[in-house]
C-alpha cells in the first residue's frame, strides 16, 4: 500500500471543504441536509450532525476518520444507522462527486472538470495507493468524457454513512481493488500509513526448497520464474482482503528481468552507465529509475506501478 501524499492531501483540503459547503448549501445558502432532516423519520437527528459537522465546522468534511467515528458513538447509540440515513447519504455523495465544478463555481480554474477528477488530480495520486499495480491518472478526453479512478470508501458508506463525503475516507483506488474491498473492513488507511510504516516487504520464496530465492540467484544467477512464490512480511488484513500475496505472484517476470538486467549490468559496465548519466546532468535516483524502471524513495513509489515490488525485489537479491 502507498501512501497518498499528506501535504498535497493538506493542500487540497481547504478547497474540497469549500466546494462541498457550495453543493450542500445550494444557491440560496439553504442546506440540504437540514431541509431534508424536516422530515426525516428515524434520522433526523443523524443529518443534522452531518450538516454541522460540513457547513458550520469542518470536523466531518476534514476530520480524521477514526476521531469521527469515536465523537459519533457519543452522540448515537448503537444500531443508530437507518437505511434511509444510508440512501440519503449515499446520493449526496454521488451527485458530488459527479457535479461539474462550475455549477459550483463558474471561476473555478478547474471548472470544467468533475469533482471526482478534480480531486484525484490535486491529490497526485497515479497508482492505486491498495496494490501499486495500477494507473489512476485522471484526465479529460477530446469527446468531454472524463476518466478517472474510483473512490473507495475506507469506512463502507453503507456502514458509516455520516463517512460518506469525508475527504480522509475517500480512497482513490483501481477498479480491482476497491470491488475485492466492498464491504470489508481493513486496517490501514493510505492517507495515514504506507507499506513502510507498516514494516511490510516483498520476499521472494523457493517453491520447491522453500528456502529464499535469492541465496540461489545471487551465487548461480539460475533462475525459473516459475518455482517463485510471492510472499509479503507482516502481512494485514489489506494484503489478505485484497489478495495482495496472490496477484503479485503473477508477477515473477518482473523479478527474471531484473535477474537478467543484474546479470548484464555487472559492476564495471554499471560504473559507467552512473557515470555516462552523470555527465548528462542525471542524479544518482534518477540513473537508478532508468536502468530499473522504479524509485527509490517510499514517497515516490505512487509515480509507477510496481515500484514497491521492485525495490523490495532488488533489496532481496542484494542489489544496489
Amino acid at each position: 500500500m502507498i501512501r497518498i501524499d499528506p501535504h498535497k492531501a493538506a493542500k487540497v483540503a481547504p478547497e474540497y471543504w469549500r466546494l462541498l459547503k457550495i453543493f450542500i448549501l445550494g444557491k440560496r445558502n439553504s442546506s440540504k441536509l437540514k431541509a431534508y432532516a424536516k422530515n426525516a423519520k428515524g434520522y433526523k437527528r443523524q443529518l443534522l450532525y452531518v450538516d454541522k459537522g460540513i457547513t458550520d465546522s469542518y470536523s466531518i468534511a476534514l476530520g480524521n476518520p477514526e476521531d469521527i467515528k469515536k465523537e459519533y458513538a457519543t452522540h448515537f447509540k448503537k444500531g443508530s444507522i437507518k437505511t434511509g440515513f444510508v440512501k440519503r447519504m449515499e446520493r449526496y455523495y454521488s451527485d458530488f462527486f459527479g457535479t461539474t465544478i462550475k455549477n459550483l463555481d463558474p471561476k473555478h480554474p478547474d471548472k470544467e472538470l468533475k469533482i471526482c477528477t478534480w480531486l484525484t488530480k490535486e491529490l497526485g495520486v497515479m497508482t492505486c495507493p491498495y496494490c501499486n499495480r495500477e494507473y489512476t491518472i485522471p484526465r479529460k478526453l477530446s469527446n468531454g468524457r472524463e476518466v478517472h479512478p474510483e473512490f473507495d470508501h475506507f469506512y463502507p458508506k453503507s456502514k458509516y454513512p455520516y463517512l460518506a463525503l469525508s475527504l480522509f475516507n475517500l480512497v482513490p483506488s483501481c477498479h480491482v481493488c476497491n470491488h475485492l474491498k466492498m464491504e470489508e473492513q481493513i486496517n490501514v488507511n493510505p492517507y495515514f500509513k504506507s507499506f513502510e510504516d507498516e514494516g511490510l516487504k516483498f520476499t521472494l520464496v523457493n517453491k520447491v526448497t522453500g528456502g529464499r530465492v535469492a541465496d540461489k540467484v545471487v551465487d548461480h544467477w539460475v533462475f525459473d520464474p516459475k518455482n517463485v512464490e510471492v510472499k509479503i512480511k507482516n502481512a494485514n488484513d489489506n494484503v489478505m482482503r485484497l489478495g495482495l500475496e496472490e496477484v503479485y505472484s503473477g508477477h515473477t517476470d518482473v523479478v527474471a528481468d531484473i535477474v537478467t538486467k543484474a546479470q548484464a549490468y555487472n559492476e564495471s559496465f554499471y560504473q559507467s552507465m552512473v557515470d555516462s548519466y552523470s555527465g548528462l546532468g542525471k542524479t544518482p535516483a534518477e540513473i537508478y529509475q532508468l536502468i530499473w524502471g522504479t524509485y527509490m524513495e517510499p514517497q515516490e513509489y505512487g509515480l509507477r506501478p510496481l515500484s514497491k515490488f521492485t525495490k523490495d525485489v532488488l533489496d532481496e537479491l542484494g542489489i544496489k
